[in-house]
């Protein structure tokens, strides 16, 4: 029934941590790095709007990568 299909596929669809950008199961530097060299233009992440904005203002910028690291120092 259309219920248990709902059911599975939730179950299969990974919920990652707001801060986890790099999508490794993980908040560690690395995220907050990664925002940085997409702003630096050094990467390019396809569809990385969807996960990069930490602060939730609709722009990748650096005060996302600072939320990350704030978080990793329990200042949040």
């Amino acid at each position: 029934n259309g219920f248990a299909k709902f059911c599975i596929a939730y179950m299969q669809e990974k919920v990652y941590d707001k801060y986890d950008v790099d999508r490794d199961s993980k908040v560690t530097i690395m995220d907050a790095t990664l925002i940085q060299r997409v702003i630096a233009q050094q990467v390019y992440i396809e569809d990385f709007e969807k996960y990069g904005d930490v602060d939730g203002d609709s722009k990748i910028a650096i005060m996302d990568a600072t939320s990350i690291q704030r978080h990793l120092a329990q200042y949040e």
